[in-house]
């Protein structure tokens, strides 16, 4: 039975079986209307069961909004999606943040990423907010920020972002804080040094086939299937 009748009934009265080829059929039809990215397959991703909140309808639907004009919506189909499934956000994080600073309402947008890392952890949620610290409190609480970040869960990731972060805001060699200066000039080598290693833990893997690339995919072009990439980088998937 596989119909829009089969599809319809409520998966609790389905057998497991049932229930695990329903939950195949209806990723791909929902990522099929998601490929399509327009308002109006959106609507059909979003009608199919578990649809409405899947996390790809909410990104695309942010995505949408943002197009449009309406930052509100945008705003809101962000935030379900950080209260339903906060590990999607982090390859889009700083496209948020961007949201949230075009919005008028960055600081709150700041906090807000800061409760979707304290649930759900990640190098990339560290990289956007501590640029955004810097702009709204400069440096010294940007790296406050990100130094107990990273010490609460270590990462080359987050850690190249913090020593970027440092380099980014360092002042001149005619600023009165040269001695401050000179003792970061090592931090450019400290980066190059660790670029070779950071460039294979930092690749998003499909836990499937084990296909690895720099951008998140949620078709992995290895296996051909769909939402089988973690939305973790390979290094905080194996720490």
């Amino acid at each position: 039975m596989l119909g829009r009748e089969w599809l319809a009934i409520p998966i609790e009265q389905l057998e497991i079986a049932e229930r695990e080829q329903r939950q195949v059929v209806t990723q791909r039809i929902v990522h099929f209307y998601c490929e399509q990215g327009t308002p109006a397959a959106l609507l059909a991703a979003a009608a199919m069961p578990e649809g409405e909140h899947h996390p790809r309808v909410l990104q695309l639907t942010a995505e949408l909004a943002r197009q449009r004009g309406d930052l509100a919506a945008a705003l809101a189909a962000w935030m379900v999606l950080g209260k339903a499934a906060p590990i999607y956000i982090a390859p889009v994080a700083q496209q948020v943040l961007d949201d949230w600073r075009n919005a008028g309402r960055l600081e709150e947008g700041v906090h807000w990423l800061e409760d979707c890392h304290q649930r759900e952890p990640s190098s990339d949620f560290v990289q956007a907010i501590a640029r955004s610290k810097l702009a709204l409190d400069g440096l010294s609480s940007a790296q406050a920020w990100a130094t107990q970040a990273l010490t609460e869960r270590p990462s080359l990731q987050g850690l190249e972002s913090l020593l970027a972060l440092r380099e980014g805001a360092l002042p001149t060699e005619h600023s009165a804080d040269a001695e401050s200066a000179s003792s970061a000039l090592s931090e450019p080598l400290i980066r190059q040094l660790m670029r070779p290693q950071l460039q294979r833990v930092a690749r998003y893997r499909c836990l499937q086939c084990g296909f690895e690339g720099r951008q998140f995919h949620w078709h992995c072009p290895g296996c051909q299937r769909w939402a089988s990439c973690s939305p973790r980088r390979i290094e905080e998937i194996q720490g």
